[in-house]
Order: structure tokens, then sequence, then C-alpha cells
């Protein structure tokens, strides 16, 4: 997940259209009529198309590139999970701040109509005197709907940064909650459930991140061996090593699938050299002579 602004400008005219504005008036009422809800409006071409360029053809939690996708509602339109009494946030059905391009396996299979929140659910919409909607206050980073604290996580949010939240374990793959938040922190709750609501640890998420750090590992390893020979010189492999740096760098440009996971390599990228060194040369000695080497 890594963070996205859309711009006010950027709304497709499909969800601006007196049609789709009427469409709305409808489905809010009185009475309430969720039937009216309509792909034609959320689910259009021209929604599809700006979402992908919005998020670089990926899915907007788990960062995988995208063959066709479900424009997902961050607030489901119809029915909350953890409130069975909730209508759903059906006045926010074609909100542009309430749309985003998620993969199946992330909506269908693991979302779903789940939103839990740190305080207390919105029912209503928020309207002014004369029962009119107010505009502003749907949108995602405005009080009124912020005044949930909502638990899942979402990329637009102002200021968002995955680093605030995660930490991945180089050794497993597995994503987990930053590791200096405590249980009581709002950033460890909304981390975890962020994890556990879009199944941002499922194994295939973990054998995709896995195969980048093996992939990674292997080609320092076959360094390390022609150093080992004296096939290369260690200045040489303080080369590749930077050669392995601009790689990361490379991968972590935002349009990049997982580039936030590639990012956090090329934070942790002394990690990976550490563990390649330490499986490979038994000498401490040798194993901290070149660990400085590459701290230069």
């Amino acid at each position: 997940m890594i963070p996205v602004q859309k711009k006010p400008l950027s709304i497709p005219a499909k969800l601006s259209s007196e049609s789709c504005l009427n469409n709305r008036r409808q489905i809010i009422g009185p009475p309430i009529n969720k039937g009216k809800i309509s792909a034609y409006y959320y689910g259009d071409t021209s929604v599809k198309e700006k979402l992908n360029e919005l998020y670089y053809n990926k899915c907007a939690y788990c960062e995988s590139l995208l063959d066709g996708f479900d424009v997902e509602h961050y607030r489901p339109k119809k029915g909350v999970t953890e409130n069975t009494t909730h209508p759903g946030y059906y006045w926010l059905a074609y909100e542009w701040t309430n749309l985003l391009p998620a993969c199946i396996s992330c909506n269908q299979r693991q979302k779903g109509n789940h939103f839990p929140v740190n305080n207390s659910h919105k029912t209503i919409p928020s309207c002014n005197h004369l029962s009119e909607i107010i505009e502003s206050d749907q949108k995602l980073n405005e009080l009124y709907l912020s005044q949930e604290v909502p638990l899942l996580l979402h990329p637009e949010e102002q200021n968002f940064d995955p680093f605030d939240y995660f930490d991945f374990n180089l050794e497993t793959a597995a994503i987990i909650v930053k590791k200096d938040l405590s249980k009581t922190d709002l950033k460890y709750k909304r981390a975890d459930a962020t994890i556990k609501i879009i199944g941002l640890d499922r194994d295939y998420l973990k054998t995709r991140r896995a195969n980048i750090i093996i992939a990674l590992s292997n080609e320092f390893l076959f360094h390390l061996s022609q150093l080992a020979t004296g096939k290369i010189q260690l200045p040489d492999l303080q080369t590749i090593f930077y050669r392995l740096l601009a790689k990361l760098e490379s991968n972590s440009q935002v349009n990049n699938e997982y580039a936030f996971f590639w990012q956090y390599l090329k934070t942790n990228a002394l990690y990976l050299i550490n563990l390649s060194v330490n499986n490979f040369i038994p000498d401490p000695r040798f194993q901290n002579l070149l660990i400085r080497r590459f701290q230069k």
C-alpha cells in the first residue's frame, strides 16, 4: 500500500453528471432505496480508467498488478459486517474518494463488507437544515467521516505513510505491525486490522515477497562465491553492492508492483547483506570487514 492523492478535478464526468446526482437523490430518499445503487455509474469505464491511472494499474491494498479489477467501496455501500443494524454507506456509492481499484482477492475474498471503526459508525449523510446533503462532508479526509476513526487504512488518507504502520519479517516475508508500536496505540490497531481484513499476509503475497528476497540474496551470494574463489576482489563486491542498491531504488518507484515492499528492502538493504554474509562467511572478522565496507 502506497500513498495516493486524488485531485478534486480528477473526478470522472460520469460521477458528477446530472444523471448520477439524480440517481443518488433516489437512493438517499426518503425513503432510502439502496436498490437504486448502480454499477452503471461507479463501474463505468471512465471511472475504472481513472482509478487505473492513479494507482498505476495496481490493487490499492496489496499492490498486485491488476488484470481486471473490482471498483471497491472503501466504506461498504449496502451493509457493515461489524454492525448488523447499519444500512451501509449508501450515500457514498458514487463518492470519488470512497472508490478504489481492488483485486478480487482483496475485495471479494477478504474485505467484503468489513469496516470496523474505533468510535461509532456514521449511519446517515451529513445534511444542512434543509435536509440537503453537504457535499464536502462526504469526502474521505473531512471531519464528518473522519470522526469514525476507521481501523482500515486508506491510501488516500492525509499524510498516510505505510512506514508508520508496517514492518516486514525478512526471514519469513511476512508483513507485520510496526515493531515499536504498542498494542494500545491507534496506529497498531489500524495496522493490525488492515493486515487481517485485507489478508495482506495471505500465502500468495508472502510467496511473491519471498521470491524477491531469495532472488536478491542469491544474486549477492553468487558474487560472494566469486570473492571467495578470487574471481573478484573486495572493491568489486562493493561496486556490485551499489548496483544492488540501484536495483532496489528502481523497483521502489511508485509505479512498480509491490513498491512499498521494495522501498522497505531499500531501507533495510544492510540486513540483506548481513544475512548473506553471515550465511556464507564463517569468519566473524571477515564478516565485520565486509559489513563495514558496505556501510561506507
